[in-house]
């Protein structure tokens, strides 16, 4: 099968899983322009897997049998992929989580699930028939990271079969049912920084669970002109070993050697 990929991720990762299937070929790959450090690191990429870098209008010209987005932030123009086969990689269980950040925002929303789902492209954002699906449990107390490892270690070794089984037509797609469902903006500096602690404790926790370092830039709030960062959170059932309920958040902070053992959100 020959492939048009178009975008990355960070790691190269699900372009590295695609590399080892003898089956499939990857014909030519288009770079991000979304900022310098991701056309900087694609277009290494493609450099060194002597994949042949390409633009969107040279596309059509190559006669691909399946274009893949894999991870791509510009927006892009649908007629590119007149008569195309292309399917989007979307981090989040569609048809109800869409947009950026997704699975993110649906664990901070309390979330017991979370996915990746690959569908057919279209004009509307997320908006296409889908495929296939991975999805996680996540855990009571588990970080973000920590599920999406999960889904990308199973991701990665499905990957392949998928794509090829859509390309034999074994694999129909399924509309989506979008009686219900979210648009998620970016996660930013509002989402790392506690501007209010008059929130649900839980709603916390989730939060901290998503942006926490290391896996992501932290969760900060001010007290007394001073930043400090949250570097780790429980809950009281976990102390008291279950059954407490969530109305208070233990914090241990670090910033300016000042401590705060503990604090009272609802």
């Amino acid at each position: 099968m020959r492939l048009v990929i178009l975008g990355n991720t960070s790691d190269g990762d699900i372009a590295k899983a695609l590399l080892e299937c003898n089956e499939i070929d990857i014909i030519g790959g288009v770079v991000d322009s979304y900022s310098k450090e991701t056309q900087i690191f694609q277009s290494a990429f493609l450099q060194k897997h002597k994949i042949t870098e390409i633009t969107l209008d040279k596309i059509a010209a190559l006669k691909p049998d399946m274009c893949l987005i894999i991870s791509f932030f510009t927006l892009i123009d649908m007629k590119y992929f007149e008569n195309l086969l292309s399917l989007n990689i979307h981090a989040g269980i569609l048809p109800k989580w869409k947009g950026f950040n997704a699975n993110a925002w649906a664990i901070i929303n309390g979330e017991k699930q979370i996915g990746y789902s690959l569908h057919q492209l279209t004009d509307k954002m997320d908006g296409g028939d889908i495929y296939h699906q991975w999805i996680e449990e996540v855990g009571e107390y588990e970080f973000y990271a920590q599920v999406v490892g999960r889904i990308k270690t199973r991701f990665k070794a499905e990957i392949a079969e998928i794509l090829l089984k859509i390309h034999t037509r074994a694999l129909k797609p399924i509309p989506q049912d979008t009686r219900v469902e979210y648009f998620c903006k970016k996660i930013g500096k509002n989402e790392n920084f506690i501007k209010t602690w008059n929130l649900e404790a839980k709603e916390l926790y989730n939060r901290f669970r998503v942006v926490a370092a290391p896996y992501g830039k932290g969760l900060f709030f001010t007290y007394k002109g001073k930043n400090y960062e949250i570097c780790s959170m429980q809950s009281p059932s976990s102390y008291a070993g279950g059954g407490a309920k969530w109305r208070e958040v233990y914090l241990h902070t670090r910033g300016n050697c000042q401590y705060l053992s503990k604090y009272n959100v609802g």
